[in-house]
């Protein structure tokens, strides 16, 4: 028996000025955004997961008080994804040009996967930054070497031939 958890949706937002405000109201919720750009998305309440479906030139922020554990980033453009709090798995799926900036707290135990996409940079307050072009899915991962501060570092990567078959490395 499958779980059906509550979904809200959110579609066609902007473009607008001023910041607009998505609020989640429950944890178990679902909230999509869809089909919204040329606007700032100010993400704030309680949920489970967040759904950013086609966006394009949307600034994103997910404000501290939201507990989602989970974040999908699928088919974005021109966008900045910011997390003011940890998110356990943020998936970014064949989006263009989009900056993810991780919160602090996030861990290696914490997930950050990107698949079918280009241009896409990943930053870490303390740990840096790492760019992701021209790959089939790689990982992200806060790494400590040593006595080292600790620095993203990607995992797991596939690259994609100008063919578009995968080659491991």
């Amino acid at each position: 028996m499958e779980f059906s958890r509550p979904r809200r949706d959110f579609e066609s937002l902007g473009p607008a000025e001023t910041p607009i405000q998505v609020r989640g109201e429950a944890p178990n919720e679902l909230l999509m955004l869809r089909n919204c750009h040329d606007c700032a998305i100010n993400v704030v309440g309680s949920c489970a997961k967040v759904i950013c479906e086609n966006l394009q030139n949307v600034q994103l922020v997910l404000d501290a008080g939201v507990l989602s554990r989970s974040f999908d980033i699928i088919g974005c453009s021109n966008c900045s994804f910011t997390f003011a709090r940890v998110c356990e798995t943020i998936q970014c799926d064949s989006s263009q040009r989009c900056v993810i900036q991780l919160h602090a707290e996030f861990t290696a135990s914490s997930s950050c996967v990107c698949a079918a996409s280009t241009g896409v940079s990943v930053s870490h307050p303390t740990g840096g930054t790492v760019n992701v072009d021209n790959v089939e899915q790689v990982s992200v991962k806060l790494v400590t070497e040593g006595d080292n501060e600790p620095q993203l570092r990607v995992r797991a990567l596939v690259r994609v031939t100008d063919a578009g078959y995968p080659v491991p490395s």
